[in-house]
């Protein structure tokens, strides 16, 4: 198969991993910001900055799209360097997010 064609496949495979993830993650509610974190996406299928989530999650998420970047997104170039904005982990209304800390 095509390079291309098997790292596209790939990257869609991986963002409906993502969205599974982050849907059974985030149904966990927050209390206070200290029970969040931000996740950086870093991996041969993507770069995504600043992706809330629970701190008890953080590493279990992290460490599932790593696994499944590892296998599924073999054909994708390397992701390039990005620069993330500085955010910050906030409980609003018992959800994880990211804000700006200024």
């Amino acid at each position: 198969p095509d390079p291309l064609d098997s790292c596209k496949k790939g990257q869609k495979n991986y963002e409906d991993l993502r969205k599974q993830l982050l849907a059974k993650y985030g149904t966990d509610k927050c209390q206070n910001s200290q029970e969040c974190s931000l996740v950086l996406e870093s991996n041969t299928c993507t770069t995504v900055c600043n992706v809330p989530v629970p701190k008890s999650y953080a590493s279990s998420y992290n460490d599932n799209l790593n696994s499944f970047a590892k296998s599924s997104c073999t054909a994708c170039p390397t992701q390039p360097t990005v620069m993330c904005e500085r955010m910050v982990p906030s409980c609003l209304n018992g959800k994880c997010v990211a804000v700006n800390p200024s």
